[in-house]
C-alpha cells in the first residue's frame, strides 16, 4: 500500500468526497466503488468489428477516395489503415487521435452516433484507488493514512 498516496488522496480529497466526514469503512467502500472512467487504448479486432457495423469502413473509403475533401481525405486514408492494420490501437485519451474523430464526424463522414459508438467502446468504470492505483484499500489502510 503507498499510504503516501493514500494519505494525500485523503487530505486534498480532489473529488470532493467528503472523506474527513466519512468513518474508515466507509472511505475504503468510497474508493473501491467503481465510479469513476478513463479511456483505454481500443484493440484492432474492436476496430475492426466496429467500422464494419453500420458500413463505417464503406464510407471511410468513400472518404479516402475524394480529393475534394483535402485534409480529411488523409484523415480517412489513416483511419483506413489503423483499423485495417493487425496489432495496432486507437487510444482517444490523446488529442490528435481525438482531433482525427472529430474531423471526420464535421465532414459528415462518420456520425456523431458513430462517434459516441467508439467511445463507448473505449471508455471503462474503475474504482478511484485502480485510478490511483493503490490496488485494494482496506480499513486499517485508511486508518494508518490518517494517523
Amino acid at each position: 500500500m503507498n499510504y503516501a498516496v493514500l494519505s494525500e488522496e485523503l487530505s486534498t480529497d480532489p473529488l470532493g468526497r467528503n472523506y474527513a466526514t466519512m468513518t474508515d469503512e466507509e472511505v475504503a467502500a468510497s474508493l473501491a466503488a467503481e465510479d469513476r472512467t478513463r479511456l483505454r487504448p481500443i484493440q484492432s479486432s474492436e476496430l475492426l468489428a466496429w467500422a464494419a457495423d453500420g458500413n463505417r469502413l464503406a464510407r471511410l473509403e468513400t472518404a479516402a477516395a475524394d480529393a475534394g475533401l483535402g485534409a480529411v481525405q488523409s484523415v480517412a486514408k489513416a483511419a483506413i489503415l489503423m483499423i485495417r492494420r493487425d496489432g495496432t490501437t486507437l487510444d482517444l485519451s490523446l488529442n490528435d487521435r481525438a482531433n482525427m474523430l472529430a474531423a471526420l464526424v464535421a465532414a459528415d463522414v462518420l456520425t456523431q452516433a458513430d462517434s459516441d459508438s467508439l467511445v463507448a467502446i473505449g471508455t471503462e468504470t474503475l474504482s478511484r484507488a485502480e485510478e490511483l492505483g493503490l490496488g485494494t484499500v482496506r480499513i486499517g489502510s485508511v486508518h494508518q493514512a490518517r494517523i
